[in-house]
């Protein structure tokens, strides 16, 4: 099979968001496994120190085509002349990716790590967009289909989940995680619920407060850290009762990926409690790697990848209504041997499906056949779909088919004919006063079943949302 040896890795910068981590996991995967591997960031950060002793030659300067910092960066590209370019979207601009391919051979590929499951402006010059899970890759077909004007041709979608270092994120020792305890005055005997994520209030829920107050009153010795909390999270906990706020810290953000291990470690549960939910996660797949079980909750009206990330009962709990939150939470906080038993298979199932090495070999794969495809003049178009399911890199059933197998293994029992909320969310122009209508019915349901549509069915969303409702049954 013909190799692509020359892979350019296109990223908005090199900070230390999730972004960054993974496209730098990328570009230093390649070059680990032999190939001629560079970037391309808008703007430096803490990342590029790993690039540099990888030995991956870097690019930063702003991706403004016509400025002469990016038209420099253009020429010297144009003359390594790359064979395959892979792109992180959205923040790349969009009027990079036409000149880019413009100036390189018809035979180079080109790939994007979508991010949000969302059709990027440049989709039709793709020859692959890389979903994080298979909610990401239904959202994308919704999403596409209700686009005003559709691409002239789309990208094949194929499932690949972002990488995470397993070699950076493991179980950290019984003294290290004493020390980080003291050092943040936490007895080592508390059962420490742990939360990491981004400061605005979407990722950042207060009802983590009281299942604190509602554990101690059963007799659990249960603290919280929450590191870089929202605003509003941090007002909360101000006003707590004196009976509770002693017992909860928070945490400035950790950039350092040596620290953020070392809170993992010192965590006995990962709390992942947010309105908005993860189009893959990074957090719940480091805290697993990390062998801390989590608690997490199912979003299906907006980002609902953690199903896929988190295996319920096996690496911790999915949770489908708040009700049932404080009984998962209190079933791990009361039985260390479940906890270390989850956490010890969760090290193992993101090693054996999330780890860099898994998943540059599975992008490799994808970009190989694609570069082999691209070389022979008679390829028919469709011929890259037929050879890609051939070769096991994508499922030849449809994404809404592929999601709802997967979220059965999670939930069990749930109909093939599995529907989301995502098409029709607050961030997409649903009317406030629908949205206020359908939380009002979830919070109202039975507790074994939850609300959810069928978009294919739909004449406008109030009709979707409440005239063509379907109950699924879930459990936690």
């Amino acid at each position: 099979m013909s190799r692509a040896q020359k892979i350019l890795t296109i990223t908005p910068g090199l900070k230390t968001g999730g972004v960054q981590r993974v496209s730098t996991n990328y570009a230093t995967g390649y070059a680990r496994c032999g190939r001629d591997s560079r970037l391309w960031a808008a703007e430096s950060g803490p990342m590029y120190a790993d690039l540099e002793a990888e030995g991956v030659p870097t690019w930063i300067g702003v991706m403004n085509p016509g400025t002469a910092r990016t038209d420099a960066v253009l020429r010297e590209v144009e003359e390594w002349s790359p064979d395959a370019v892979h792109i992180h979207s959205h923040s790349v601009p969009a009027s990079l990716v036409p000149l880019l391919k413009s100036r390189l051979s018809r035979q180079t590929v080109f790939i994007e790590k979508n991010i949000w499951g969302e059709p990027s402006s440049y989709e039709s010059l793709l020859h692959a967009s890389c979903q994080l899970s298979s909610w990401c890759c239904w959202a994308y077909e919704q999403r596409s289909l209700n686009r005003k004007s559709r691409a002239s041709s789309k990208p094949v979608l194929v499932t690949v989940p972002n990488a995470v270092r397993g070699d950076r994120f493991f179980p950290t020792s019984s003294k290290l995680r004493t020390d980080w305890r003291q050092s943040h005055g936490i007895p080592d005997d508390a059962v420490l619920l742990g939360r990491v994520g981004q400061s605005y209030a979407g990722k950042s829920h207060s009802s983590l407060l009281p299942l604190v107050r509602r554990l101690r009153a059963c007799g659990v010795n249960a603290w919280l850290v929450s590191v870089a909390p929202s605003e509003k999270f941090r007002s909360a906990v101000g006003m707590l009762d004196p009976k509770t706020r002693p017992y909860i810290r928070i945490l400035d953000r950790i950039d350092d990926p040596t620290e953020l291990r070392r809170a993992y470690g010192a965590f006995d549960i990962f709390m992942h409690i947010t309105r908005q939910g993860e189009t893959f996660g990074n957090v719940l797949a480091e805290s697993q790697a990390c062998g801390v079980p989590v608690v997490t909750l199912s979003t299906p009206s907006r980002d609902n990848s953690q199903c896929e990330v988190v295996r319920n009962g096996q690496t911790g709990y999915v949770v489908a209504k708040w009700s049932k939150l404080f009984d998962a939470v209190y079933d791990l906080a009361t039985d260390q041997r479940r906890r270390e038993a989850m956490g010890a298979e969760g090290r193992r199932y993101v090693l054996s499906h999330f780890n860099d090495e898994v998943v540059i070999e599975r992008l490799l794969s994808l970009i190989d056949t694609l570069h082999g495809l691209l070389q022979s003049p008679s390829s028919r178009p469709d011929e890259i779909r037929e050879t890609l399911v051939e070769r096991g890199l994508l499922s030849d059933i449809s994404h809404e088919t592929a999601m709802a197998e997967r979220l059965r293994d999670c939930f069990g029992g749930l109909p093939l004919s599995w529907s989301l909320w995502s098409r029709f969310d607050r961030s997409r122009g649903i009317p406030f006063r629908v949205a206020r209508r359908i939380d009002h019915m979830r919070r109202n349901v039975a507790e074994e079943t939850f609300f959810a549509v069928d978009p294919d069915r739909a004449k406008d969303p109030m009709t979707s949302l409440i005239g063509q409702l379907t109950h699924l049954r879930l459990h936690t």
